[in-house]
């Protein structure tokens, strides 16, 4: 009840926060959610479309995530791909990205004890100037969710970037937000 014998329709109030959590929360709240979310979106779980939205709501609790607009989420794909249909050839931006559904033991041979023969574990590609470093699908969108959380402004600025992610140093194609061509990849000591 008010004075005027209702409470109007429009009544609307917010309280200012007690407490402000310290930038290393905020930072590491973003950081799980976006997980969550990234982890839903590879999963099938969720479309792209509602991913982006998931992300952006979350802008508002931590700051992450604010520039992502309302054209880039009319533009995003709103099918949910599920994991038993084309994961295997799922795409990211114009590169493929090989799963173990589309291995070939035949063109992957191994030595007498079992370990593979002479090339390595990693497959490049050529494309454009560089060579781009294939990645197994799980590290690969490890490696862009850090990206797309955790790359600095001026790190975002620049078209190449070198970030440690666990005991790897990646150099990276930066080529805006989402879209990264991985080029390099040195394990730490």
């Amino acid at each position: 009840m008010s004075t005027f014998g209702a409470v109007p329709d429009d009544f609307d109030y917010e309280f200012n926060p007690v407490r402000r959590a310290p930038e290393e929360e905020m930072a590491d709240l973003a950081s799980k959610n976006t997980d969550s979310v990234t982890k839903a979106f590879q999963a099938g779980l969720i479309s792209q479309k509602v991913a982006l939205k998931e992300l952006r709501q979350q802008s508002e609790q931590t700051g992450i995530w604010s520039n992502i607009t309302d054209e880039d989420i009319e533009k995003a794909d709103n099918d949910v791909v599920k994991l038993d249909e084309g994961m295997m050839n799922m795409s990211f931006g114009d590169e493929k990205v090989q799963t173990q559904d589309s291995w070939d033991e035949e063109k992957h041979p191994r030595n007498p004890d079992g370990t593979f023969g002479s090339g390595g574990t990693m497959k490049f590609v050529r494309n454009r100037e560089r060579k781009t470093l294939q990645l197994p699908r799980e590290e690969y969108a490890h490696v862009m969710s850090e990206l797309n959380t955790h790359l600095t402004e001026e790190q975002r600025s620049k078209k190449y970037v070198q970030k440690a992610i666990g005991d790897y140093l990646y150099t990276v194609e930066n080529n805006g937000f989402n879209d990264y061509r991985i080029i390099g990849k040195i394990k730490m000591e």
